[in-house]
């Protein structure tokens, strides 16, 4: 099993590349990639260091949080985190999912903050995880985030649904509870 200080010195340097694209924007850049059904031969060869290189990092057993925000620009994704917030079924992650050891890092990402981007709903997931990976040994670029993954095809079953205070009008702030199950 891979340490997390081993973890770095195992990978190859396209694999290290990989993760810090995946750190600095590749999370953003691969999801657009994935949901738009692209052909983009760079990104599908990134992709496939990054999962080479996830395939080595440590597992990860813990709470993790990641938060999530749609603006009404976004229908699609405004539509999705509204599917999941009604949805009773286990949660199937739909391709690698970022999140962080911190609540504040997550909670960050609802923008909720009176001097955030409008958004229209924000979810603020919160996951007990049993082999999620844990990027240790590099550095986000937030500068303090400690990173983990939730990997394509992870599922979740669902402990708790509830919508929260939002400390802006007409912006809605769910958190969702889920326990991996596979």
């Amino acid at each position: 099993m891979t340490t997390s200080s081993d973890f770095r010195s195992i990978l190859t340097l396209d694999e290290v590349g990989a993760i810090e694209w995946w750190l600095n924007v590749g999370s953003r850049l691969l999801r657009e990639h994935t949901e738009s059904d692209s052909t983009d031969e760079g990104l599908e060869e990134l992709s496939s260091r990054f999962d080479s290189a996830l395939a080595k990092a440590p597992i990860f057993s813990g709470v993790v949080y990641r938060g999530t925000a749609a603006s009404p620009l976004w229908r699609s994704h405004v539509d999705e985190l509204h599917d999941l917030i009604a949805s009773s079924e286990p949660f199937v992650a739909p391709r690698h999912l970022s999140a962080s050891l911190s609540e504040d890092i997550a909670h960050g990402h609802c923008y909720v903050e009176t001097n955030d981007p409008p958004r229209q709903i924000s979810v603020l997931l919160v996951c007990r995880v049993n082999s999620a990976r844990l990027l240790q040994g590099f550095v986000h670029r937030a500068k303090d985030e400690q990173e983990v993954v939730l990997t394509r095809g992870s599922r979740f079953k669902r402990l708790a649904c509830c919508q929260l205070p939002s400390p802006r009008p007409n912006q809605e702030l769910w958190r969702i509870d889920l326990e991996q199950v596979a």
